[in-house]
């Protein structure tokens, strides 16, 4: 492996410059054939030096904006022309951070050109600080590198999903630093920005940007149809069903009922897709949307309705919902992704153990959140393993899904976070205070620096499971969020800081967390303050 060079070493201290899987995915771009006018019209508007170097594209939930953006990134990369691409990520910690995008971006811009390097090299030097403001960072890293470099264009930088950068809160910031720097780019760079229609990203991006609305794009009806088209097909050749399948009258239902949302063909897709047998579940489909009704219903209810259908198809016995709750409500709360084992150890979920986990109702024993995972993959994606053969984490299909478990959904399919954030607390500090010990990873020699343990990456891999690892790191996110302490998650807190405090220190810095290790012991200083208030009634 080559030696890492003085500049590199400058680059790497740039903020978010650690991120993976933030650029495209080619997997995920339009279906060939789709969306051609809405493309053409985006690669104009990259080409036309008297356009504003902000495009905005706009829309709902579900409507498809993600896979323009990764067509667009896919094309204009192979153009080479594609300098920087940041994908946010609702599901993923970092990816819904906003404070690495600027540093992010600079550092793509620096591997994209050797001008635009030794600029960003410079700047970054002068800086010394490379985590000042957002605006700064915009500033600095973006506006002051690409006008020195004096790069011929188009140079083409897309960041999708703006929305799912944090709380309306979280993303003042980068809203202010966007509307406040982005005009000043050269006209060489041309910025692709995707998201919801919100209230504070259309107030922030209105006036510097060209808007274009998806949902108001010509044809969409009709790629929706070649979409439904294709996967039926699909579908049809590997489940083994004569040609002619499905009648077109059938196919006419889902299209209509699909109301121009990308996602709800996904869904329901995936939905015949995954049953035994294909024209069952699409029968079974049509029954369940209630199509044929003559009732229109919204773009947004369509998609609420399919999502009930299916959870009513998986859980039709109530008994079953404590374990829905539990283990989709963990997959919507956690702070970043977790394989089904990983998910089972940080939930105390055994798969082969004589007593499984009883909820409290008495209701149900649960031995493996696959159970649950298994009969939702129509709405949840698990991706490929890696190419070590370990599986891939569970996922969200879509933040659409979200915002209906947490907001829209009734009574037996609602996620409560805070009862979630609650359970996590509680079971991260139990993963910590039966799996953290002295010497965790067997090194046997205290004063040993980190860089000098030979095989230290292997030796956490073996020795700090998944489940452990997330516990180390977020624990204190968890806890922040609980509102009222009962008995059994106060105990569980204090024979962590009485008994593991130390030896969760060690794992942190084995892990190269110590940053985070100090977030989380202010956390754990303000609790205490809070419980010495109560408890003593101090100010101290």
């Amino acid at each position: 492996m080559a030696p890492v060079t003085e500049k590199e070493k400058v680059l790497e201290r740039l903020p978010g410059s650690h991120l993976r899987g933030v650029k495209f995915d080619e997997s995920k771009a339009c279906l060939e054939g789709t969306r051609q006018q809405l493309l053409r019209d985006i690669q104009a508007w990259v080409h036309s030096p008297d356009e504003k170097c902000i495009l905005w594209l706009s829309g709902g939930a579900g409507s498809g904006k993600s896979s323009v953006a990764n067509s667009i990134a896919v094309f204009f990369d192979g153009l080479e022309r594609l300098g920087a691409c940041f994908r946010f990520n609702r599901d993923t910690e970092d990816l819904n951070n906003p404070n690495y995008l600027f540093g992010n971006l600079c550092y793509q811009l620096a591997h994209f050109s050797e001008r635009l390097s030794g600029k960003a090299h410079s700047v970054i030097k002068t800086m010394g600080r490379v985590d000042g403001s957002l605006q700064t960072q915009a500033k600095k890293l973006l506006v002051d590198t690409t006008n020195a470099a004096e790069l011929v264009g188009p140079v083409v930088v897309v960041i999708d999903a703006l929305d799912e950068s944090g709380s309306k809160k979280m993303r003042r910031d980068i809203l202010l630093a966007i509307a406040a720097e982005f005009p000043k780019l050269p006209r060489s760079i041309k910025v692709l920005i995707t998201s919801r229609d919100e209230v504070d990203i259309r107030n922030s991006l209105e006036g510097c940007s060209r808007e274009m609305r998806i949902d108001d794009t010509e044809g969409t009806a009709e790629d929706i149809a070649s979409y439904i088209q294709f996967r039926m097909e699909d579908i049809r050749r590997h489940s083994g069903i004569p040609s002619g399948w499905p009648k077109t009258e059938k196919l006419q239902e889902l299209n209509r009922t699909a109301e121009r949302l990308f996602i709800w063909a996904s869904v329901a897709c995936n939905f015949i897709e995954d049953g035994l047998d294909p024209a069952v579940r699409l029968n079974q489909m049509l029954v369940m949307t209630n199509i044929g009704t003559g009732e229109r219903k919204s773009a947004l209810t369509a998609l609420d309705n399919l999502y009930y259908n299916i959870l009513e198809n998986a859980f039709p016995d109530k008994d079953d919902l404590d374990a829905f709750r539990y283990v989709v409500g963990s997959i919507v709360a956690v702070s970043t992704p977790f394989t089904h084992i990983g998910l089972d150890s940080l939930l105390g979920l055994i798969s082969d153990a004589e007593d499984p986990l009883v909820f409290a109702n008495g209701h149900l024993h649960l031995s493996s959140s696959n159970v649950i995972i298994s009969s939702l993959r129509s709405i949840l994606r698990v991706d490929l393993a890696d190419p070590m053969g370990r599986e891939g984490p569970v996922r969200l299909l879509h933040p659409s899904l979200f915002d209906f478990l947490t907001s829209r959904a009734d009574d037996r399919f609602r996620i409560d976070l805070l009862e979630q954030n609650r359970i996590l607390a509680f079971r991260c500090l139990a993963v910590l205070n039966s799996q953290l010990k002295f010497d965790i990873c067997d090194i046997r020699n205290p004063s040993l620096l980190n860089k000098e343990i030979e095989d230290l990456p292997e030796r956490i891999d073996h020795c700090i499971p998944e489940a452990l690892r997330y516990a180390c790191q977020f624990f204190a996110y968890h806890v922040a969020k609980v509102l009222d302490f009962d008995a059994t998650l106060t105990n569980t807190l204090d024979e962590f800081v009485s008994k593991h405090l130390l030896h969760w220190i060690e794992t942190m810095s084995l892990l190269g967390e110590i940053s985070k290790a100090e977030e989380c012991m202010q956390v754990l200083a303000h609790l205490l303050k809070v419980r010495m208030k109560l408890d003593f009634g101090t100010n101290d």
